[in-house]
């Protein structure tokens, strides 16, 4: 049997299990061609093999001697433990943040499911767990979704719907009680099929966050919320056709992107809900988590726990201006105008051990940006630079009262760090 190989890296480094075989052995060298950082169907994994700072799984296809064959990408993060449905946690549950988290991960639902090895931590579990319990919450906050289903019954001395002409007939025939009707008709009701499948979901996740997410108090508390909004739905095993059957009116568009990670949950975890979740042979699906692009909207949450409003985001269209050359576009993270201060998240940890980077050529580029000056009202004043990066232990929120200075660069500009704790507790 053709054994599938895993390509294992670690962010920003080379193939780590070479003693099995290598990527670009593997590989034939016109797909070299398509490896470029931006490239998420390889994981952003550069020509050079070496990874960037996308983790996660993919399937990579190529062909030899006209046999198809298949291998899998597995990009693990450069830090253990870092808890990433925590982080998630606290963008989801954040008015603002919630709201632009569309690039911080992304799952691949139609493509096979990969078999997850025994020496992988499965990190997009409970990060599926926790976005579906916080999608949930809100829906059973506004109210579940109640349709029309079919329902057959006996009804004395009336008729509803259809009468079952042949039911009732036997039934008239056996118990001699001309006043009973079988009768197939439709109620309104929320114990339909659409949260069946959120309460089937909810009681997998339930085992699950027992079994692997017990540290996690706050996940538990929003399942048991979600429970009792759900102790009125019917408890049944979910079968994959199930899927197929569901309409979504505009009113309820919040059910879309719950179904879609309900279905994903229960591929992984088993669609019965007597199903065993620590089988050995689980499989999680395609995906991958952008680092950067979480660790920065973890850092907008803690700037906004702490300056409110005072914090401009980058994504808002704050401070986007092309350069005089034409070629790209100046970004700020952050801006604060109140400390006259530009920010920049850089999940990289060089930062820590002051090694120089050209990084900071671009954060300086920010300080001679008339756009951004004009958003700071420092027509006078140049701004400091300060770059936030994350650490293992550091504070859990910002306040800028223990940044380090960044000696090395020059003295016209005041260069900041401050480091960011990716050890989230609550």
């Amino acid at each position: 049997m053709y054994s599938i190989p895993f390509f294992e890296f670690n962010e920003h480094s080379q193939q780590t299990n070479t003693d099995s075989i290598k990527l670009e052995e593997w590989l034939p060298k016109e797909i070299f061609n398509k490896l470029k950082e931006e490239n998420l169907d390889y994981l952003a994994i550069n020509k050079d093999l070496i990874a960037n700072y996308f983790i996660g799984m993919r399937w990579i296809f190529s062909t030899e001697n006209e046999q198809k064959k298949k291998g899998i990408l597995w990009v693990k993060p450069k830090k253990e433990n870092v808890p990433y449905e925590r982080i998630l946690w606290k963008c989801l549950n954040h008015p603002i943040v919630c709201k632009h988290l569309e690039e911080c991960y992304q799952i691949f639902p139609d493509e096979e499911p990969i078999p997850l090895p025994e020496n992988a931590s499965d990190f997009i579990t409970p990060l599926l767990i926790t976005d579906f319990l916080v999608k949930v919450h809100k829906i059973s906050q506004k109210g579940l979704k109640q349709e029309f289903v079919n329902v057959k019954g006996i009804l004395n001395n009336k008729v509803k719907g259809k009468i079952l002409v042949n039911q009732t007939i036997r039934h008239h025939s056996k118990r001699n009680i001309i006043t009973q009707t079988h009768c197939s008709y439709q109620i309104h009701t929320k114990d339909c099929k659409v949260n069946q499948i959120i309460k089937a979901t909810l009681l997998q996740a339930q085992k699950y966050i027992f079994l692997f997410m017990g540290t996690f108090p706050e996940i538990k508390s929003l399942l048991y919320s979600n429970l009792i909004a759900f102790e009125d739905i019917s408890v049944k095993s979910i079968n994959p056709s199930d899927f197929n059957d569901l309409s979504n009116s505009s009113f309820f568009q919040e059910y879309k992107p719950i179904i879609n990670l309900a279905k994903l949950i229960l591929k992984g975890l088993g669609f019965s809900v007597n199903s065993d979740i620590s089988v050995k042979n689980k499989t999680v699906p395609p995906f991958y988590i952008n680092m950067p692009e979480l660790f920065e909207r973890y850092c907008e949450v803690l700037l906004r726990n702490t300056y409110k409003n005072e914090v401009k985001a980058g994504y808002q269209e704050y401070g986007y201006s092309e350069t005089r050359a034409g070629r790209r576009k100046l970004r700020p993270d952050f801006l604060m105008p109140s400390k006259n201060l530009i920010i920049d998240c850089k999940y990289k940890y060089w930062i820590e051990n002051n090694e120089k980077n050209t990084d900071l050529g671009q954060l300086a580029l920010y300080a001679r940006h008339e756009p951004t000056l004009k958003l700071l009202n420092s027509k006078e004043e140049l701004p400091s630079l300060c770059i936030l990066y994350p650490k293992s232990e550091s504070d859990s929120f910002i306040t800028f009262e223990n940044h380090e200075k960044i000696e090395y660069v020059n003295e016209l500009l005041d260069f900041y760090k401050y480091s960011v704790t990716l050890r989230v507790n609550s």
